[in-house]
Parts: structure tokens; sequence; C-alpha cells
């Protein structure tokens, strides 16, 4: 008798807990005039809560940037620099275009930035700076100071 009456009460307790996850795991709605706007970082989504729809933002197009000799400037900026767009070394230096403005930092449109005699691409394969006197790179010199 006492078996029966703790088989009932289980029988009973799980029926409980069946309907409490149940009625957690409904689904949640919200009064149909009610908009739900939903942000994040760079776009918002809005859900009509009404229909249950969510519409996804627009996707903008992506923006192709041209580099028509693939020197690393992209023709916007070969305009900018008044660099040649199909050309990839326009001052004929032996150093891209995009090379000397973004790495560099040595003028594009002239050979020889620092006006030494040498092509600014023959003083970088030759260690040394393009724009004034001295080694590109002075190796002792970076060692020390990273020892320090």
């Amino acid at each position: 008798m006492i078996g029966v009456i703790i088989f009932a009460g289980i029988i009973v307790v799980m029926g409980v807990v069946l309907a409490l996850m149940s009625y957690l795991n409904r689904p949640q709605t919200l009064p149909p005039e009610q908009n739900l706007v939903v942000e994040q970082e760079n776009w918002t989504t809005i859900a009509q809560v009404e229909d249950n729809v969510q519409v996804a933002p627009e996707i903008a197009e992506p923006v192709i940037v041209k580099d028509s000799d693939s020197d690393g400037l992209n023709d916007e900026e070969e305009a900018q620099y008044r660099t040649n767009p199909g050309k990839p070394d326009t001052d004929n230096d032996g150093l891209f275009d995009g090379e000397e403005v973004k790495f560099y930092k040595t003028n594009p449109l002239i050979s020889d930035s620092d006006a030494d005699g040498f092509l600014d691409g023959e003083e970088i394969r030759g260690g040394y700076n393009p724009l004034g006197p001295g080694k590109l790179l002075n190796f002792e010199e970076a060692i020390g100071k990273v020892r320090r």
C-alpha cells in the first residue's frame, strides 16, 4: 500500500515538473501593437512582433577599390599622389609607388628622394636610407637598444 502511494506521488511530481518545463519553454509573444527594435554594433533589426517577422538589415554593396597597376596604391590614391595608375613604379627607381608612399615614405615621383645620386630602390637594396645619409637600419645600434 505504501509502495502504491509513493509511486502515485512520483507520478504527480513528474507531471508537475513536465508541466512547468512546458510552461517555461512556450513561445513568448508580445501584444500585436508593439514593435521590438534590437540594436547591435553596426546594424539595426526591426522585428514586427504582430507578425513574428524579423526584417534583416539591408546589406550595402561592397566597395571595390581598384588598383589598376597592383602597386599598393588604389586608383584614388594614385590621383591623390599624382602617380601613374597604369605603371607600378612611376619614377622608375625600382620601388612600387605603394612601397614608397606607405612604407619608405619616399617620393614616388622622384627617383632619388634625397638627391644623393642613387636611386631610392638601389639605396633600399643596399641597406641605405633613401631619405638621407646613413644606413636604413643600423643593426648594431638596434640590438644595443633592445639589450638596454
